[in-house]
């Protein structure tokens, strides 16, 4: 009966390479917390803006294409800096 060798995947580290990955969790942590706070800040005053006077029945909405573009061109500018 023969017996396969399993080793589950697990491989040592030193001190070194475990400082340098936990350092690349950090950097990706930070990053990401930049680009949700980016959008957020992008995409509350939008829903904001939509729950006042949510009793009326139309929004008025003067300019908005060019307000509509300039967003998209500050969201490409977001999703380019990622």
């Amino acid at each position: 009966m023969s017996i396969e060798y399993n080793d589950f995947g697990f491989t040592a580290l030193d001190g070194d390479e475990l400082a340098s990955i936990d350092t690349k969790i950090v950097e990706k942590t930070t990053s990401a917390t930049e680009v949700i706070e980016k959008l957020d800040n992008f995409i509350r005053p939008l829903l904001e803006n939509l729950a006042k006077d949510s009793d009326k029945d139309y929004i008025y909405w003067p300019n908005r294409v060019e307000i509509i573009q300039k967003k998209i061109l500050e969201l490409n500018e977001i999703q380019k800096n990622l």
